[in-house]
């Protein structure tokens, strides 16, 4: 067994818990899995609520740079419209967590998984459309032909309270606290 599966098999061992999840995630060598190997884990409710959220980030961190925005359907996760809070962004004051180029949309997701559960994905897409086309296309509704994810970024809140930053994968992705 390489050292990739045997990440992915404690990633996807329902007893794992956050910590171990984190370390494994972080330990991942290559872009190995496909989005699916995250989507199986965010679409069942057999998983834990940290499984879950830990999953969402990671669809989106891994796998989304430099791929066409409707690649990415919402409504392919299981997840309630309602838990969802899609933004985009026009005014932004303080640091921006994601390179924002000329002609690009920032767009926040955030979602629920419960009370004290959270993740924030923020994308920077290009080119620019309109605020009303992006989430048709985030959910799969119309086709966006052009607009590709430029860089993503993502906040998530841990179960002791705590919050860590992630940055698009890169060949040892680490995470920071806040």
């Amino acid at each position: 067994m390489t050292e990739n599966e045997t990440q992915l098999k404690v990633i996807s061992d329902r007893t794992s818990d956050e910590h171990n999840l984190l370390a494994n995630v972080q330990q991942l060598q290559s872009l190995c899995e496909s989005r699916n190997f995250w989507t199986a884990i965010i679409n069942d409710p057999s998983y834990s609520i940290t499984h879950r959220r830990v999953a969402f980030i990671q669809y989106f961190i891994r796998h989304s740079f430099n791929q066409k925005v409707s690649d990415f359907r919402l409504s392919s996760l299981n997840l309630a419209p309602s838990e969802f809070d899609i933004r985009v962004i026009g005014l932004w004051t303080g640091p921006i967590p994601v390179q924002a180029p000329h002609n690009s949309n920032i767009i926040r997701i955030s979602c629920r998984f419960s009370e004290d559960n959270s993740a924030t994905i923020y994308l920077s897409i290009v080119p620019k459309t309109g605020e009303s086309d992006l989430v048709e296309i985030l959910f799969g509704k119309t086709q966006g032909l052009q607009q590709t994810i430029a860089d993503v970024a993502a906040t998530e809140r841990l179960d002791a309270g705590d919050y860590i930053n992630w940055k698009r994968w890169q060949q040892g992705q680490v995470f920071e606290y806040l």
